[in-house]
């Protein structure tokens, strides 16, 4: 176990290593994750919402490149981490530094890549069952329930899939591991809270529309919201500090 000094609240906090958490050796409180989330939104919220504009103006932009949104993804959604860390340690934020996650731009790309390729084969032979159905007649409506049944199945798997890769982006981001390690320790870790992962990603959703449903605008400023928890998440089962030496 070591002590990290949580330096939001001016004490030390500690945290168990990468072994005990991959034995399941921790929890979560949803309650005080909700409570800290409105608490660090409503400190920059104008500055969230002006972010959350620009990684809207940059998706469309970059399009036109195909590969432009998968590779700026992770590191502009990482911006709403650092930008969290920076208020929970009562430092000044200024709008450049969300952008800090491009300093980690190759892991990122590796590790959207990776959950691109386990995403997309999936769907390319789910995606050949309504194509067999219109080649076989009669008997197309056996592929089509197939295909049905494996797209109902195949959205359960991605939900689980989210829940058990939920801590990437920060183990890449603050715990400074590989696309790969990363990958490797949010399943190990993840899978024993998963039902409340779920709930807690659930809730930040719920959160995050609120803006869409209330007012158009109000989605960038409520939009932040999922990652805020994540932040949150993260900082309480593993702290802020690097995790590398640790990482098999």
């Amino acid at each position: 176990m070591e002590i990290i000094l949580d330096q939001g609240a001016g004490q030390e906090k500690s945290h168990k290593s990468l072994q005990d958490l991959s034995n399941g050796d921790y929890k979560v409180d949803l309650s005080k994750y909700i409570n800290q989330a409105f608490e660090i939104f409503k400190q920059e919220w104008a500055l969230f919402g002006a972010y959350t504009f620009v990684i809207i103006l940059l998706f469309t932009l970059s399009i036109i490149t195909i590969i432009g949104p998968i590779l700026i993804a992770f590191p502009l959604t990482a911006g709403y981490h650092i930008a969290c860390k920076k208020i929970k340690a009562g430092e000044p934020l200024a709008f450049s530094d969300f952008f800090g996650g491009f300093s980690k731009f190759g892991d990122f790309a590796v590790l959207m890549l990776v959950q691109i390729a386990i995403i997309i084969l999936p769907s390319i032979l789910i995606g050949v069952f309504p194509l067999l159905g219109e080649l076989a007649g009669d008997a197309g409506v056996v592929f089509v329930l197939i295909g049905g049944i494996l797209q109902l199945l195949f959205y359960v798997v991605m939900i689980a899939f989210t829940a058990l890769t939920y801590f990437c982006i920060p183990l890449v981001l603050f715990g400074d591991l590989t696309a790969t390690q990363a990958l490797k320790y949010s399943f190990r870790i993840a899978k024993h809270q998963f039902w409340w992962i779920v709930l807690i990603s659930l809730l930040a959703g719920i959160f995050a529309q609120i803006g869409l449903i209330a007012c158009l605008v109000g989605v960038f400023f409520t939009a932040s919201f999922t990652e805020i928890f994540r932040f949150l998440t993260y900082d309480d089962v593993f702290g802020l500090a690097p995790r590398s030496s640790e990482a098999e």
